[in-house]
């Protein structure tokens, strides 16, 4: 049986993966550059790599940050239900609920999906969860920035349904916060907010407000050299067209797509060439044309890569799973062998104890037939009353013991003091016992002593009278003559 285990266990170190945290971490790092650097697919070979390995080295850390990692490439690609299953596997993992900010990240993640799915009051709660557990993030700074994108994700969803004043509310919380934050750190923070409160009071028809917010924006894209200009000049854009000056809407959106095409950042580009044909269509028919045309070319090369990333994400998703079930069956080939092992181990196991049982039991019957013959022997030398009464001294411990002994079998004492004239009583009655076959636990527990000192004074015996260590020694005391 230990040979079985011993081996069982041999076959599980040899299948544990010799990969590293350090391995797992190094792929995770590199799944966020690639996201970072809009390389959606590599980003998830990455993390679904990352996560495998996660997974057999039983790394709560990784298959959290795994997961959510691969549920962020699959929102980009437009597979909210897909993200949203490997979100669930990641707030199932054990480590997960003692983890505040990848709480803080599940829930803002879900908040999104919900947002692009129009699921807006399942969106709003994901997001006032995020708020909520935001607040107990230890770290301040920490704290802070998750307050900050709470308060904004919570105003973009009001302004995606043109709540304006809830839009507002929000934003003003999230400027509250964003001032104990360092300025120069968190400029593109900075621009992100006034663009939006420029945007809020565009729609609130307070134009002047307006402007100041987005020349404060203005004024950090210049005095910190933030290469993301486009939202400003969007949004300067749209505030021109609401005062009724095209000329300068158009000078503002024509500087938003040079800045989205040397970002190369196609999707927005799509959008302000729809604007400019737009603009363009009355007075100018040329430009209109070329807009256009870009708008339309642009369209269905992001439909067409769209596409064709979402194929091969979910072609590798589905080559993923093949794989998964494939080692399943690995695992469950290996189980089954393992059970077989321990099938045959537990049927060789019972086999030996069956044949111990009968060898035991063959040894307990003859121990009880010789002793059966020995009690024989002694009833036909003495009556039955005697005997018993002799057993009943010899439990008791009791001096009696030695006379009644010395009256029934005269001629063994007298033969143990031919052999030894000084012998002392206490070994009279230590051999009297073993002459009426007592074993060395009755021996000890009748006077009261351990075994090992019962084992000690037969090995004397054997070496006063020279008895050989194979002998019985009860035997020997009973042929004594």
């Amino acid at each position: 049986m230990k040979f079985i285990l011993f081996l069982i266990l041999n076959l599980q170190l040899i299948n544990i993966n010799a990969q590293t945290i350090e391995e797992v971490d190094k792929k995770i790092a590199d799944s966020y550059q690639a996201f970072v650097n809009v390389q959606l697919l590599e980003s998830l070979i990455k993390s679904k790599e990352a996560l495998t390995i996660s997974k057999k080295i039983n790394y709560s850390e990784g298959i959290i940050k795994s997961n959510i990692y691969i549920a962020k490439v699959l929102i980009e690609i437009a597979q909210y239900s897909e993200a949203l299953e490997f979100i669930k596997d990641a707030e199932q993992t054990s480590s997960f609920k003692k983890s505040k900010p990848f709480i803080v990240e599940s829930h803002r993640l879900k908040g999104m999906i919900y947002t692009y799915m129009n699921l807006y009051d399942n969106a709003e709660i994901e997001f006032r969860d995020e708020l909520y557990s935001s607040k107990k993030l230890k770290n301040p700074l920490q704290r802070n920035l998750s307050l900050l994108w709470s308060y904004q994700n919570l105003s973009f969803l009001y302004e995606e349904q043109k709540k304006i004043d809830s839009t507002f509310i929000n934003l003003s919380k999230a400027q509250n916060i964003l001032k104990e934050l360092d300025l120069e750190k968190n400029s593109i923070t900075y621009v992100s907010l006034y663009n939006q409160l420029g945007r809020i009071f565009l729609l609130k028809n307070k134009l002047d407000s307006s402007v100041i917010y987005l020349n404060k924006s203005e004024e950090l894209i210049k005095k910190y050299k933030i290469p993301y200009t486009y939202s400003t000049d969007q949004i300067y854009g749209e505030y021109f067209i609401k005062i009724g000056d095209s000329i300068k809407a158009i000078f503002h959106y024509e500087k938003a797509l040079k800045n989205t095409i040397d970002l190369n950042i196609p999707k927005e580009s799509q959008e302000l060439h729809y604007t400019l044909a737009s603009l363009y269509k009355k007075n100018n028919i040329e430009k209109y044309t070329q807009h256009y045309n870009q708008f339309t070319e642009l369209k269905n090369t992001y439909d067409n890569n769209n596409a064709v990333l979402s194929s091969k994400v979910l072609e590798y998703l589905i080559d993923s799973e093949k794989d998964k079930i494939k080692h399943q069956k690995d695992i469950y080939t290996y189980i089954g062998i393992i059970i077989l092992l321990l099938g045959i181990g537990y049927l060789l196991f019972n086999l030996r104890r069956v044949k111990l049982y009968k060898i035991r039991l063959k040894n307990k019957r003859e121990i009880i037939s010789k002793n059966e013959n020995i009690i024989h022997d002694l009833h036909e030398k003495i009556d039955d009353n005697s005997l018993e009464r002799l057993f009943e001294l010899a439990k008791k411990n009791s001096p009696e013991f030695l006379v009644l002994f010395t009256d029934v079998y005269p001629d063994f004492i007298n033969t143990l003091k031919k052999q030894d004239s000084h012998i002392k009583n206490s070994e009279i009655i230590f051999c009297a016992m073993l002459y009426l076959n007592f074993s060395s636990k009755d021996i000890a527990e009748y006077t009261f002593v351990t075994p090992r000192a019962v084992q000690i004074r037969k090995n004397r015996l054997r070496n006063k009278y020279k008895i050989n260590s194979n002998e019985d020694l009860n035997k020997w005391m009973r042929d004594l003559k």
